[in-house]
């Protein structure tokens, strides 16, 4: 079957459409929270 429009959009980052400033911003809550998590998880142990 040949490759339709939807499926080449869906195969590709979300990410990659949106500006730069919005995705460094995502970059760094991501980073940040995955951050509190790891530091969540060696607090309780």
């Amino acid at each position: 079957m040949g490759e339709t429009t939807a499926d080449r959009e869906w195969g590709e980052p979300p990410l990659a459409s949106l500006p730069p400033l919005f995705r460094s911003c995502i970059a760094f809550v991501s980073y940040t929270f995955r951050d509190l998590l790891s530091w969540d998880l060696v607090g309780m142990e």
